[in-house]
C-alpha cells in the first residue's frame, strides 16, 4: 500500500512524533538513574563507560576510577549498576564473570607465593 499527498505526511508526522517521544523517555530514564546519586560526576561516567561510550576516549576502568577519585572496585559496582538497570551487555572492556572468578585465583596465588617470602 502506497500512501501518497497528505496521507503520506500525516503518516510521517505520526512517526517523527513517536520517535520524539521514544527519545524523550529514554532521557528521563537516564536522568531518574542520574538524579538521586550523590556522586554524578563518579555516576556519568560510570553510565558512559556501561554504555561504552567513546566519548570516554578509550579509557580504562582504572583510569577513570582514578579521576573520579574512588577505588576500581567501587567504579566497578557504580558501572554494573547502570549495565544492570539498563540491560546492556558487556562491553569488551569489561571483565566476564569467568575472568573475575580467574582473576581472583590468580590473585590468591601471588598473595600466597609472596607470604611464603
Amino acid at each position: 500500500m502506497k500512501i501518497h499527498g497528505t496521507g503520506r505526511r500525516i503518516m510521517l508526522a505520526w512517526i517523527e512524533s513517536k520517535r520524539d517521544e521514544h527519545r524523550r523517555e529514554g532521557m528521563e530514564a537516564v536522568i531518574a538513574l542520574l538524579w538521586p546519586k550523590k556522586k554524578t560526576y563518579l555516576a556519568l561516567r560510570a553510565l558512559a563507560f556501561a554504555t561504552g561510550l567513546t566519548i570516554l576516549g578509550g579509557k580504562s576502568g582504572s583510569q577513570l576510577a582514578a579521576e573520579c577519585g574512588v577505588s576500581k572496585q567501587d567504579f566497578k559496582q557504580a558501572a554494573s549498576f547502570f549495565r544492570l538497570k539498563l540491560n546492556l551487555r558487556r562491553t569488551r572492556t569489561m571483565r566476564s564473570p569467568t575472568g573475575c572468578a580467574k582473576m581472583k585465583l590468580t590473585n590468591f596465588v601471588h598473595r600466597k607465593i609472596n607470604a611464603n617470602k
